[in-house]
């Protein structure tokens, strides 16, 4: 299938940003902190890879600085979380 020069640009952002939602989706994890990070790995691997001039490093330091800033915020609402919880009782 070949596509259109104008249509180019914008193929790489759709297929990383589509990636990014699909494993969104799938995740079952114990808690928001691993979800976030599976999550933010993911985004940040294809969003490295599109943005960077080297792909391949673009897609390791994107998928570490997503990781480690998922994890960050899912561990933020789990905290968020257990205090909502323990204030009900």
């Amino acid at each position: 299938m070949k596509t259109s020069k104008s249509a180019r640009p914008l193929l790489k952002p759709f297929l990383a940003l589509t990636l990014a939602a699909g494993l969104a989706g799938m995740t079952s994890c114990a808690t928001r902190a691993q979800e976030g990070a599976l999550i933010g790995g993911a985004g940040g691997a294809a969003l490295g890879a599109v943005v960077a001039r080297d792909s391949r490093q673009g897609a390791l330091i994107g998928g570490a600085a997503g990781a480690v800033t998922g994890a960050v915020v899912g561990n933020s609402m789990d905290r968020r979380d257990d205090r909502r919880r323990y204030r009900r009782y």
